[in-house]
């Protein structure tokens, strides 16, 4: 019974308003986390940056849109493929999540695609 006594002295004491901070035996070295730099957008929008596409871009958009069209995807002309690099963008609509992730995966087995952005919108069902 003693013993629990003391623990709750102990607590209330603990838990008691106005008791000072202790200060820390050694300072604190770690480094802080830096922010993160932000990353650039794969498929940026603006007019500027696709302008700036270097030819080998307009090349692999040209191919991935040759494959889609080749797999007889119907809704190719809601599609909209952007290159920067070896990063393709998929944007527009998709009929459903199979057609969108159809479309990724004929984009992705394009020569020279590194990485498939999907930013197809699906309806809700």
């Amino acid at each position: 019974m003693l013993a629990i006594a003391a623990l709750a002295a102990g607590v209330i004491g603990f838990l008691a308003p106005g008791r000072a901070e202790e200060p820390l035996d050694e300072p604190f070295d770690e480094p802080f986390m830096e922010t993160p730099e932000a990353v650039p957008d794969p498929c940026p929008d603006d007019a500027e940056t696709l302008a700036a596409q270097m030819p080998e871009d307009q090349e692999l958009e040209n191919r991935v849109r040759g494959a889609l069209t080749m797999e007889r995807f119907d809704r190719l002309t809601e599609i909209d493929v952007a290159a920067i690099g070896n990063t393709v963008c998929l944007r527009g609509k998709a009929a459903s999540a199979t057609d969108s992730e159809r479309a990724e995966a004929i984009a992705s087995a394009v020569k020279g695609v590194g990485n498939v952005v999907n930013r197809l919108q699906i309806p809700m069902a």
